[in-house]
């Protein structure tokens, strides 16, 4: 028995694909890493100081940021797009791909939830804003007696006066 249930183990563990990784994000996670972490006491050595020097140098650092996660951005499209080909028989993922990477991405900030939390997931933010239009959109209280009510909503039902 115990032989069965690992040939099943290895069968399953064969057959199972490995995640993929994306190797060129892991070779600069440390350096950005380590730059957003040196840009972060930059930026306290100048709010302290108020130095223009020192502001200076907090600025140097965050264009050096942003060039490091710029180029990490642009490697991970060039691998994205090499996935892909640009023929009838994939349907022009290519294009498709493409097409998407060029479309703006909106973004939408995240909501105070009623605890005082905050609602930064779609479905956690769709909760919240469900919650939020079925507080807001009650119905009020009626204002007229029920029978005038159901004279004006039903009139063909109402007794005729004869």
């Amino acid at each position: 028995m115990h032989q069965f249930v690992h040939i099943i183990q290895q069968t399953a563990w064969s057959s199972t694909p490995s995640p993929h990784r994306n190797y060129q994000v892991d070779e600069f996670a440390p350096r950005i890493k380590q730059t957003i972490l040196d840009k972060r006491k930059l930026r306290k050595i100048w709010q302290t100081s108020r130095s223009p020097q020192d502001k200076a140098i907090f600025n140097k650092a965050t264009h050096e940021l942003k060039l490091l996660l710029n180029d990490l951005k642009q490697q991970a499209i060039q691998s994205y797009l090499k996935t892909f080909t640009a023929t009838e028989a994939t349907e022009y993922s290519l294009w498709r791909a493409t097409k998407r990477l060029n479309r703006s991405q909106t973004h939408i900030p995240p909501l105070r939830t009623a605890a005082g939390d905050w609602a930064k997931s779609d479905t956690q933010k769709a909760h919240v804003l469900a919650d939020f239009f079925a507080h807001v959109f009650q119905p009020y209280d009626s204002e007229i007696p029920d029978v005038e009510e159901r004279k004006i909503l039903h009139p063909q039902e109402a007794p005729s006066r004869l």
